[in-house]
């Protein structure tokens, strides 16, 4: 299950298969931790959430803490656009579609 040789050979050095497994039922790649539960089909693991979550699970940026800057010579602005994504372009794709956009002037 590798592109190639060179693809098998970095996999194998690199300890990647005691770190990384894939699903026989969903082929989705799933990692290998202590603290993390066993894959169940359907979930994957969400980086932002930090928690199991399902495949079709929405999820894109962490909330952050307060940004403190001590240079006052920089004008920064920050921003996020929340979209939904109800809107069908073809199966297994969904459109962004702005609804809300939030910013801050640092």
């Amino acid at each position: 299950m590798f592109y190639g040789d060179v693809c098998k050979q970095h996999h194998t050095q690199t300890g990647l298969c005691s770190k990384l497994k894939v699903c026989k039922l969903c082929v989705k790649a799933y990692g290998v931790k202590p603290n993390r539960n066993i894959h169940q089909w359907g979930e994957k693991y969400c980086i932002n959430c930090e928690n199991m979550m399902p495949c079709n699970h929405l999820c894109y940026i962490r909330p952050s803490a307060n940004i403190i800057i001590s240079v006052k010579k920089w004008l920064m602005v920050f921003y996020d656009i929340e979209c939904r994504q109800d809107e069908v372009v073809r199966e297994g794709v969904n459109e962004h579609v702005p609804n809300l956009l939030v910013s801050r002037q640092v």
